[in-house]
């Protein structure tokens, strides 16, 4: 079960990646993960679907600004689609 839902949180993860880095017009294939605020990259440890998010507080680790709480619903709602549907 929580595999099921840890697949799902990573595929809304990444198709919100995608989706924001396009609307943004960032590189998308090649870039890496980085806080919009102070452009540090990310951490494996801070990319972790959905515990990431509640592990930091909603903030970023280095310059304590604020995470879009629509990444963290998006990881959610797809992990539990995952869990209700595979």
């Amino acid at each position: 079960m929580f595999l099921k839902f840890m697949t799902g949180a990573c595929f809304g993860s990444f198709l919100f990646c995608i989706i924001w880095r396009i609307r943004r017009n960032e590189d998308w294939i090649t870039g890496r993960s980085h806080c919009d605020s102070c452009g540090r990259r990310l951490l494996f440890i801070d990319l972790i679907p959905v515990f990431s998010f509640i592990l930091l507080g909603g903030r970023c680790r280095y310059c304590g600004s604020g995470i879009p709480v629509t990444g963290f619903l998006a990881e959610l709602v797809c992990g539990i689609l995952f869990m209700m549907l595979f």
